[in-house]
């Protein structure tokens, strides 16, 4: 029943894919256009798995950033082309680890790959007690719902960062009650914001407004 709930709520507003990108997907350096829009959004940290992607799609050429997923899908994004990440090609969660950890007993997870970004720019600011982790998972599309859900039972605590919406909010139900006792809510932190992106995007304009 949950399943069929979270599934008919996030196909109700989930961004449409690129259906028809051509062969030869290339990940390549993240271009200085699209570092500075990043950091003129808030963004000012940026992990190592972000690069810049080129595609083409119906004879059109794109470029943009984003990082592949598990199965080696490619999770996409530019602002001038689509409002959120889309999937090119194979559609699968992206499990983010950290080197240095020995054992993955904690994880942070995501809606799309943008929130992930603010997560990462957020991580070590003293204003924020963000949770110490060992992964993240960024579940991107309706289809990796339920691989994500099952993919929590392997963490002895899980700390969600989901929309405040009825999409994220349904997705923060369902993991709690599969798993209560290990799964913290973190939207809490962006209350009053669509999600954690939109939060490190209005807490930047606001700085540069102050000092304008």
């Amino acid at each position: 029943r949950d399943k069929k709930l979270v599934m008919t709520t996030i196909m109700r507003v989930q961004q449409p894919a690129f259906i028809h990108v051509e062969d030869g997907i290339r990940l390549v350096d993240l271009k200085n256009d699209d570092e500075k829009y990043l950091k003129q959004n808030g963004f000012s940290k940026l992990p190592s798995c972000i690069q810049g992607v080129e595609f083409s799609c119906l004879g059109k050429y794109y470029q943009g950033f984003g990082f592949r997923n598990d199965i080696g899908g490619v999770e996409f994004f530019h602002q001038l082309y689509t409002s959120f990440p889309v999937t090119l090609k194979s559609y699968a969660p992206t499990t983010l680890r950290s080197p240095k950890a020995k054992e993955y007993q904690a994880c942070c997870m995501f809606y799309d790959f943008m929130d992930y970004l603010a997560f990462y720019t957020l991580k070590g600011s003293r204003e924020f007690r963000l949770p110490q982790h060992d992964a993240c998972i960024v579940m991107s599309h309706v289809s990796n719902y339920m691989h994500m859900v099952v993919d929590s039972d392997d963490y002895d605590e899980v700390y969600m960062f989901f929309p405040n919406t009825v999409v994220g909010r349904t997705i923060a139900l369902t993991l709690k009650r599969r798993n209560p006792g290990k799964v913290t809510d973190y939207s809490i932190i962006y209350k009053g914001h669509a999600n954690l992106r939109a939060f490190v995007q209005d807490k930047n304009e606001s700085i540069h407004h102050v000092f304008k």
